[in-house]
């Protein structure tokens, strides 16, 4: 994992979407979340575009449940990542 995409998925950024969510804060919420697309881009992690395009049409329609339950999607996908391993652990082994 690069160090790019380990620090995106260790940013705050996924606790400040969740708050804004759970507080119906929903213009931080969109800020937030084009923060998280750009910069999930940016890292090469694809993987999160689907989840964030269905995100984003759940804050622009507010619906909370919905947005909530993608992000507890997202949030497992991370964790996921996250134990895979930090930046260049286990390079040269396979798994």
């Amino acid at each position: 994992m690069e160090n790019t995409q380990y620090d995106f998925l260790r940013s705050y950024d996924f606790m400040i979407l969740g708050q804004a969510l759970n507080h119906r804060n929903w213009q931080i919420a969109m800020l937030t979340l084009q923060r998280m697309q750009r910069e999930a881009k940016e890292a090469g992690l694809e993987i999160f575009e689907r989840q964030f395009g269905n995100l984003r049409q759940c804050i622009i329609s507010r619906q909370d449940k919905q947005a909530k339950d993608i992000l507890a999607l997202v949030t497992a996908k991370r964790a996921q990542l996250l134990r895979q391993g930090a930046p260049n652990a286990g390079e040269g082994k396979e798994e």
